[in-house]
């Protein structure tokens, strides 16, 4: 008799045991939930950030290259001609194009955003 209630003891003291692990086991669980949702709050955050300021870059590029363009054919023949007046207005644009942007350009120049502006400096 004395037996059987030492072993059920042990087998309440094991389920307690389990009931205490179970329960801090599920209070990391949710932890971890809310550091996920955390960072996927600030992932998302930064990728808007970032998408609004590749937009605004992409469309001051865009201005840019028409002004460049614009004044490639407002020089007319003498823009093709080496030492043409529109020539020299061109080299001056592009040469000088990136003073205007923010100096954060700098820093996120992909490989994408080299080659739009060694396609500007072609044309």
């Amino acid at each position: 008799m004395v037996q059987v209630l030492k072993e059920k003891k042990q087998a309440t003291e094991r389920l307690a045991s389990l009931s205490a692990q179970s329960e801090k086991r599920l209070q990391e669980l949710e932890r971890n939930v809310q550091l996920m949702r955390q960072q996927q709050g600030q992932l998302q955050r930064r990728l808007r950030e970032e998408t609004e300021q590749k937009r605004r870059l992409e469309a001051e590029m865009n201005k840019r290259q028409h002004r460049v363009k614009v004044g490639c054919l407002a020089g007319g023949v003498a823009a093709s001609q080496p030492g043409g007046e529109g020539s020299a207005y061109r080299h001056a644009t592009v040469k000088g194009w990136s003073r205007g942007l923010p100096e954060s350009v700098s820093s996120l120049e992909s490989e994408s955003y080299r080659k739009l502006r060694a396609r500007v400096r072609i044309q």
